[in-house]
């Protein structure tokens, strides 16, 4: 198992690996991979849409989906930026304290800054992953 660093969460990628019929082709593990990039790919178009038109609750609905999706397959880093789109999104500081418009949009504009690369580091390594067999 190659290690992924704090980008993936082991134990929780190892589940949706136990998922396969075949740990040689990894098929089914792998079509759930790629249904979930295919999903972020759509979803930070809809969070990139939810900012430029200041869309608070939108953005903490977005976050709050996109965060779960990420956590169940293990894409730790991904799923915490989210949590905090959904926190400012919702305009609450990360300890849950009340928290302005402008400083919400400022924070949900360096998470949305900070997922992407991230997005795509993820991506490269599992897909490393499952061309390596």
């Amino acid at each position: 198992m190659p290690d992924f660093g704090d980008h993936v969460d082991m134990e929780a990628f190892n589940k949706v690996l136990e998922m396969d019929d075949n740990s040689d082709d990894r098929e089914f593990s792998r079509a759930i991979v790629q249904e979930y990039f295919d999903q972020f790919e759509t979803t930070i178009q809809e969070i990139d849409a939810a900012f430029g038109s200041q869309n608070l609750p939108a953005l903490a609905k977005i976050g709050h989906f996109l965060g779960n999706s990420s956590a169940v397959i293990g894409f730790t880093k991904i799923s915490q930026i989210c949590e905090l789109i959904k926190m400012y999104g919702s305009k609450r500081q990360p300890d849950g304290t009340p928290a302005e418009v402008p400083i919400c949009l400022s924070n949900i504009q360096t998470a949305i800054a900070d997922i992407k690369p991230e997005y795509e580091e993820v991506k490269k390594i599992v897909l490393e992953f499952y061309k390596s067999g």
